[in-house]
């Protein structure tokens, strides 16, 4: 018996902090002492606090709220082009109904844009705003769409400057300090397996059976979320390979 191995570098941060969060609520639980991982245990805790720093800083940046401010921006526009849309397929003039129709197609095709991921949702209105102002320009100035087509793609530009501005300074104040502590984490989180799987042999198994038992329960609950993230990635090369 003995706490299984893992493919620690390969959870992303939210999963790795929550792994490690988990394993030492369990040394807490059995306590550090009856464990005989004190000393590492002591070792082990302020390098996983400064692990959960970082990750508030990243997750609670102040470009996040600005990032979250120009999407609704951007969905509120594209909600009173669909509202507009509609509208005008009720119009008076039958050749603005005619023109509402059409465009009311084309929008159909795209579904709800906002309720897609931030890249789907960019890469949707900027596609889009191309096709009215090319292939229905003529529609698009008859029901009176031309100034939500440009505030819209106004939005989205104003979305991915923000997107690009919060990347740039995750990369500069966060991503590389979260590597690099993460590193130190699991070295000392292995230095205190290694104590207990050894002490296992040395003490014998009846101490840590449920402590083992618990740790290896996560181990394989986080294992199989590794291969569920490493398949739904492959699924989405494969899909952007076909299109």
């Amino acid at each position: 018996m003995k706490v299984r191995n893992m493919a620690l570098s390969r959870l992303n941060n939210e999963e790795h902090c929550q792994f490690h969060t988990e394993f030492e609520e369990l040394v807490t639980g059995y306590t550090p002492e009856t464990l005989n991982v004190t000393e590492d245990y002591a070792a082990y805790l302020p390098v996983l606090s400064t692990e959960k720093e970082v990750l508030n800083i990243l997750v609670t940046s102040a470009f996040t709220n600005e990032k979250e401010d120009a999407d609704r921006y951007r969905d509120s526009i594209a909600r009173g082009i669909t509202n507009l849309v509609k509208s005008a397929t009720k119009h008076f003039n039958p050749e603005v109904r005619k023109a509402a129709s059409r465009i009311q197609i084309v929008l159909d095709e795209y579904g709800n844009i906002m309720k897609r991921s931030y890249v789907e949702e960019t890469a949707a209105v900027s596609s889009l705003t191309s096709r009215l102002e090319s292939d229905y320009a003529d529609d698009v100035a008859l029901v009176g769409l031309a100034p939500w087509i440009t505030e819209l793609k106004a939005a989205n530009q104003g979305f991915q400057d923000v997107e690009k501005q919060q990347n740039d300074e995750e990369i500069a104040k966060g991503i590389w300090r979260m590597k690099e502590i993460r590193v130190e984490v699991d070295a000392a989180y292995r230095k205190l397996v290694d104590r207990i799987n050894a002490s296992i042999i040395i003490n014998g198994e009846e101490l840590y059976v449920d402590f083992v038992n618990e740790v290896n329960q996560r181990i394989e609950n986080y294992t199989n979320i590794i291969a569920r993230n490493k398949g739904n990635r492959n699924r989405s090369s494969k899909n952007k390979g076909s299109k």
